[in-house]
């Protein structure tokens, strides 16, 4: 069983990150260890079964129980780890029966964000969805994976935010998490993500053309 630091940021790191995402954001502990913890899980970095060693994780956070436990019940809200009486806390196993209604539920939020978007983009929405998309080439060029998938998550955030549903990418990013959890796991297939990035272009390229059926079927080729 692999250790529960591993994943995490380094104990010379973390107190500095936590302190600048607090100021940063008025965000408390919680919130963030909450945000630290959800994308080590989604990358697989914390992986299915291994155990969450709260002594471990105070120290490496440098905060007391409180916070820690908020941000555990939080993730067990998601789905993502199992809080077992004398047992310990594990990083839940990948929900494979629900993976279905997931992907659902996943299309039809972004359809609804992307055909908007289509319909009232002007060039500052298409200057951000470049953003995402060279940061995305960057990372394919120095094969990053994780700068990939962060570049990744980017392109569909802004395609939410600059459609005005702000709502819509949080609850879509709970909706979708275990899909991620297996979308690593294709990451390192050879050529998977130019195929990524040439289908982000197909989808930049309608909405920049307003072309709302367009985008639609570019992001369901991109969702299969």
């Amino acid at each position: 069983m692999k250790s529960p630091n591993e994943g995490l940021p380094t104990a010379g790191n973390n107190e500095g990150a936590i302190a600048t995402a607090l100021q940063a954001g008025r965000r408390t502990n919680a919130a963030v260890i909450y945000e630290v913890l959800f994308k080590s899980i989604a990358r697989n970095e914390l992986r299915p079964g291994d155990l969450l060693q709260e002594r471990a994780l105070t120290e490496r956070f440098g905060v007391s129980r409180t916070p820690l436990r908020e941000a555990l019940l939080r993730l067990q809200g998601d789905g993502l780890v199992e809080l077992l009486p004398q047992a310990g806390t594990f990083v839940s196993r990948i929900p494979i029966a629900a993976i279905r209604e997931a992907i659902i539920i996943r299309r039809n939020l972004e359809e609804m964000a992307i055909t908007r978007l289509a319909k009232l983009a002007d060039g500052r929405d298409i200057a951000r969805l470049d953003v995402a998309i060279a940061q995305q080439r960057l990372a394919v060029s120095i094969n990053d994976t994780w700068g990939f998938h962060d570049a990744d998550e980017a392109f569909h955030e802004t395609i939410a935010l600059s459609a005005g549903f702000s709502m819509l990418w949080p609850m879509g990013r709970q909706v979708k998490v275990h899909l991620d959890r297996l979308r690593v796991l294709s990451l390192p297939i050879e050529g998977r993500m130019d195929v990524t990035v040439r289908e982000h272009e197909r989808i930049r390229d309608a909405i920049a053309r307003n072309d709302a059926d367009g985008a639609r079927q570019a992001l369901h080729k991109h969702l299969e």
